[in-house]
């Protein structure tokens, strides 16, 4: 037969089968003698295949191209049978499904099925639309796109259901993109609008990466459930419609059996109920766990309709499955009624989760809200600013642990932070400033507050007992029962300690001590200990000895004798030392050392514009910033001590003891 273009075959109207056959003629040989031939599969053998598709109003190039490429012109109704017959050409061994731009029709209550493996459908970005909206409220079908598959990918492009703009709020059981059983696939570069999920990750589907996803209009953007090991980057979710009062409803769901979740760099735009969920409900089959969120902001628009409830929703209402293992960071909450809630049914059965480093900005009501969950709940380096009716932080039935952090309310019926059944919880260099109580204690024992500050000053503690450390500072307490007071621990290296036992300084300085003076420096032991011996530091000689004892503590002055230990010679240059003293000291206990001088010598002491961390607060009998701590008195020695007189700096805290 004659030679004939491809462009002017009539079959080419018609999509060739894998099986169909090609004809293959040497320009040598004469027409007759064609008889070399191969199928379209095994034109295909040597990798993947490209197809394109092209929609009824793509440009015409595109649908050139289309008709090229084995592919066709779509007619702009039931444009799912030309997608699924590109992708059974390439089905055998994979390849791509090129969408062209413009808009691409589905049926009613029709879904482009994807269970073949290693398909990619790609768009052009935006451009590309893949549009149903006529999907019943019950359609029977998951998606506009089904993937059921291994190795697929679905990218560029714009999914788009029946709600945009509010046409039908609440009238979808779909999604635009669904993996049921999907496993090793990637979503990315998706515009979705007007169905219950633009993405939905289920039905057992695992090792998903989504990315790059914009929605608006939906239920959620994306929602897991029953999935495991999925990996979701960059997302923004925001409600376009005004109209209806329920859409965005949450950014992201992770739902009932979803495990091994990674969420990252989401931004949430006014949602009506919150940004992101984690939760368990009676449906469950095994717990949600293993989840981590960071990098998130969901803030309110103003846009006088929707008006976020909530940031974060952590919640189990299951009784035999919970939340476990989430762990939240670097997030941002802006005008919402609540930032953080997390609640259970039943108790402990959200457990195991770690907030940090999470900030408000704006108006928010209550900042962290934990219920009923479990034994391991830490929450680090938050700043928690409150204007509503609630308090700051409000941890009920909970034991939780809170390191750093600052931590304000505005309302003066509220506490920064309201611990209620909240036993062995530790509070750790916390900031609270209130207008109510800084910190609120209702029925928890064995509470620890160490390196605190209340800004306020106000404290208020019923039916509770506390393990109330040093270094707290500016507190008053309103206590039915007062605080117990107990002894923090200390770090041990492998050394020898030669301390001054409750103080933490960085800077020696010389001090002339006044003869006949002594001198109470007061100390605190922190947990049981024997020390060996006492010294001082003499760096400028005068003739005489330096006597030096240890004194009880009575209510903040030097009472009965504990030891003296003697007296060195201060007329030597060089550490003085007195071995041998013995002296075992209790846990958890306040001491006077005591040192007097027969002449004028100059002795080591701790520098006063150094950095200072002493145990207890330092005094001033007037107005001025010089910190007295050291009180003395001039008097022969007695037991009781002689009642201290005036008060001096830190440089005559002279006294070192060894430990054993």
């Amino acid at each position: 037969m004659a030679d004939t273009k491809l462009s002017a075959l009539a079959e080419l109207a018609v999509t060739p089968a894998a099986d169909d056959e090609v004809y293959i003629r040497d320009v040598s040989e004469a027409a007759a003698d064609e008889s070399k031939r191969i199928t379209i599969a095994s034109l295909l053998s040597g990798g993947s295949y490209t197809i394109m598709v092209a929609a009824s109003n793509a440009t015409a190039r595109e649908k050139v191209s289309a008709v090229a490429s084995g592919g066709t012109v779509c007619t702009g109704a039931a444009d799912e049978v030309d997608i699924e017959a590109a992708i059974a050409i390439i089905a055998a061994l994979g390849g791509v499904v090129q969408l062209s731009s413009g808009t691409f029709t589905l049926s009613d209550n029709a879904e482009v099925d994807i269970d073949d493996d290693n398909i990619w459908i790609r768009g052009m970005g935006p451009a590309t639309i893949v549009v149903q909206l006529d999907l019943d409220v019950d359609p029977g079908a998951w998606g506009i796109f089904e993937v059921t598959g291994d190795g697929d990918t679905i990218s560029d492009l714009f999914v788009q259901g029946n709600n945009v703009d509010g046409a039908n709020p609440g009238t979808f059981s779909y999604d635009n993109i669904a993996l049921v059983g999907a496993t090793n696939c990637v979503i990315r570069n998706i515009w979705g609008a007007g169905s219950r999920s633009v993405i939905s990750v289920g039905g057992g589907s695992a090792y998903v990466n989504i990315s790059n996803i914009i929605g608006y209009d939906c239920e959620h953007v994306i929602q897991t459930l029953g999935a495991s090991h999925v990996n979701i980057d960059t997302v923004i979710a925001y409600n376009k419609d005004t109209v209806s009062p329920k859409w965005i409803q949450r950014g992201i769901t992770i739902h009932n059996d979803s495990q091994h979740i990674s969420v990252n760099n989401v931004y949430v735009d006014a949602p009506d109920e919150c940004g992101i969920s984690v939760i368990s409900t009676g449906a469950a089959t095994m717990h949600t766990m293993d989840v981590n969120i960071s990098n998130l902001h969901v803030w309110h628009n103003d846009d006088a309709v929707h008006d976020p409830t909530l940031g974060i929703l952590i919640q189990s209402t299951d009784d035999t499955f919970g939340v476990y293992n989430v762990n939240i960071s670097n997030v941002t909450l802006d005008d919402m009624d609540f930032g953080i809630r997390m609640s259970s049914t039943t108790a402990g059965f959200v457990d195991q989760v770690t907030i940090s480093k999470v900030s408000t900005n704006g108006t928010v009501g209550e900042f962290i809200d934990i219920v009923n969950c479990g034994v391991v709940i830490l929450i680090t380096d938050c700043i928690g600013n409150t204007t509503g009716g609630y308090d700051t932080v409000y941890i009920v039935g909970s034991t939780v642990k809170i390191i750093g952090g600052s931590y304000t309310g505005a309302n003066a019926a509220h506490a920064a932070i309201y611990l209620e059944d909240a036993d062995d919880s530790q509070l750790l260099g916390v900031t609270m400033d209130s207008a109510g109580n800084d910190l609120e204690v209702l029925n928890s024992d064995d509470l620890t507050v160490t390196d605190c500050w209340f800004v306020n000053g106000t404290l208020d503690n019923t039916a509770s007992t506390f393990l109330f450390l040093q270094q707290n500072r500016n507190y008053q307490t309103s206590m039915t029962e007062g605080p117990v007071i107990r002894h923090a621990a200390k770090i041990k290296p492998n050394i020898t300690r030669i301390v001054l036992p409750g103080w933490f300084y960085d800077t020696v300085s010389t001090q002339a001590m006044t003869a006949g003076r002594i001198y109470y420096i007061p100390i605190y032991v922190m947990e049981d200990t024997t020390y060996t011996e006492v010294s001082i530091h003499v760096t400028t000689q005068s003739v005489g000895n330096a006597d030096l004892r240890v004194y009880e503590w009575d209510d903040g002055v030097p009472g009965a004798l504990i030891a003296d230990w003697g007296s060195v010679d201060h007329n030597v240059l060089g550490k003085r030392t007195i071995a041998a003293i013995n002296w075992a000291a209790t846990g958890g206990t306040y001491y006077f050392l005591a040192v007097r001088c027969d002449a004028t010598p100059t002795l080591y002491g701790i520098e006063p514009a150094s950095s200072i961390s002493p145990p207890v607060d330092s005094v001033n009998g007037s107005h001025g910033i010089n910190g007295q701590i050291i009180m003395y008195v001039t008097a022969a020695w007695a037991d009781p001590a002689p009642a201290p007189t005036a008060a001096a700096r830190t440089d005559f805290a002279v006294m070192l003891l060894k430990e054993n």
